[in-house]
């Protein structure tokens, strides 16, 4: 009954353009996609429930895509090429389909031009259709995300933005159930990790070394006239500044590339997010957001146990259990510094230098590494 209540709506140019794409190879439906970029929106306002067989075969697409690609697995370590185009779309048999042969394809046509074109027609649909809602492959927008590819990156943020607007109007609307049906809600529009989009609207640090020198204390104060304390550079610090920060992307795109003998090395260093009282660390400038508390262990870790069943004597235990506690804060603020040769990140891909380093860099750090 609602099915034909919907049909009876659709144009018979909207039910051609769904069933000739739906129904195309990839390379096809790529071109058909690539005519309809620019194309404005002629009809009264849609609904989405007569685009549902071209829906279906966009998260199949994009299923795929993000499976040949490891996307799942984490950040992106090997380009896009054509696997998909080439092979086509698995079949629950176990075969592919909807493919076509390499030489048949065109300058520009690829796996990425493919899924860019998805996710934009996507959001046009969404755009100019009603029932927005029914829209259910954000799952795949949010591995997507994992691309170190720019074009991907802003499809899949651009069609995000649509779906958490979608999200946002529908828990709004509801206001007496708003509680109840948010986390619901949210499952159906938005399923897309909130931690890597915020990742990616952080600004670049201003200025790594001031971190790097409030974490391993090498900054020295010295005091300058009615008690003001101006910092002291440490003899590290002495050296000669870069010609380019490496955080200051305007001066990248104002200067000429940079010599090889600009950037000694790549380094990436990592800090305990955590102090060993369970509270966050101090951090530099204005951030503010909240990192997550170290919860206190329920038993003793086993550097504070004795060595032996018999209790410290009272003038012993205080004296020992401290040195215990400052050998490991010590221990657990030490930084853990990665360092890539300029030699190698000059000559090696991105992705050869992500699958060679990821696995060095701790699991909830790997993404902002790779971006």
């Amino acid at each position: 009954m609602v099915a034909a209540k919907h049909e009876a709506g659709k144009s018979p140019a909207t039910g051609d353009l769904v069933h000739h794409a739906a129904n195309s190879s990839l390379v096809q439906l790529l071109r058909l996609l690539q005519d309809y970029q620019d194309q404005k929106w002629n009809e009264p306002r849609g609904d989405l429930y007569h685009w549902i067989p071209l829906l279906n075969t966009f998260d199949h697409i994009l299923e795929d895509f993000n499976d040949r690609y490891s996307l799942p697995q984490g950040p992106q370590v090997q380009p896009f090429g054509i696997k998909l185009l080439r092979e086509g779309l698995r079949t629950e048999g176990g075969g592919f389909a909807k493919g076509q042969p390499q030489d048949e394809l065109r300058d520009g046509e690829d796996d990425e031009r493919l899924v860019c074109l998805v996710l934009d027609f996507t959001r046009f649909l969404l755009d100019n259709c009603a029932n927005r809602s029914l829209y259910n492959s954000s799952e795949h927008l949010n591995h997507l995300l994992n691309t170190t590819s720019l074009a991907v990156t802003v499809s899949t943020l651009h069609l995000g933005a649509r779906l958490a607007a979608t999200y946002y109007r529908s828990s709004h609307n509801r206001p007496a159930a708003r509680h109840s049906l948010s986390s619901a809600l949210l499952t159906s529009h938005y399923r897309i990790d909130t931690d890597k989009v915020q990742k990616l609207a952080e600004p670049f640090a201003a200025n790594l070394q001031k971190l790097a020198d409030r974490h391993s204390g090498q900054g020295q104060t010295s005091t300058l006239g009615k008690g003001k304390e101006v910092a002291t550079p440490s003899r590290k610090a002495t050296k000669q500044a870069p010609k380019i920060h490496p955080n200051d992307l305007a001066a990248f795109a104002r200067e000429p590339l940079v010599s090889e003998g600009d950037f000694s090395e790549f380094a990436v260093i990592c800090f305990d997010t955590t102090s060993d009282e369970g509270k966050p660390s101090e951090r530099t400038g204005s951030e503010t957001s909240p990192m997550p508390f170290a919860q206190p262990p329920s038993t003793p870790t086993p550097a504070r146990r004795p060595s032996a069943p018999s209790r410290l004597s009272r003038t012993s235990a205080p004296d020992d259990v401290t040195s215990t506690e400052s050998s490991a804060a010590t221990k657990s603020a030490a930084p853990h510094k990665l360092i890539i040769p300029a030699q190698e990140v000059q000559n090696a891909d991105i992705h050869s230098l992500l699958y060679s380093n990821l696995s060095e860099v701790p699991k909830e750090l790997q993404y902002g590494f790779s971006g």
